[in-house]
């Protein structure tokens, strides 16, 4: 899974707005040329930022935990899957931005 730039400042501009830091959001919004991205910020959900923050965390926690002991990529690939759907249910949509493609387990984000 990567992401471009454009994606990330998106994220960050939205978390100031989501976290009352206006003035900052419309600063940061500016300077990276937010409005002129191609980002559909309607299909972006609340929190997304601090969201992938959080998942990439536990990600790394079952890297760890795989290393310790021995699990199989596949069961990794499971819960990942269950992830999804649980956030779907939660969020009463699909758990997924679409056009978007399914993230690797293996590799570096980069961007």
């Amino acid at each position: 899974m990567s992401f471009c730039s454009d994606e990330v400042n998106f994220l960050v501009y939205r978390y100031l707005q989501e976290s009352g830091f206006v003035h900052s959001a419309y600063l940061f919004g500016i300077e990276s040329h937010i409005s002129q991205s191609n980002i559909n910020g309607a299909v972006v959900p609340p929190a997304a930022l601090l969201s992938i923050i959080q998942k990439g965390l536990q990600y790394t926690e079952s890297e760890i935990s795989i290393g310790e002991h021995n699990l199989d990529l596949h069961v990794l690939d499971r819960l990942c899957g269950l992830a999804v759907k649980t956030f779907a249910q939660r969020s009463g949509g699909t758990g997924s931005i679409p056009g978007r493609v399914k993230p690797k387990l293996v590799g570096p984000v980069s961007g």
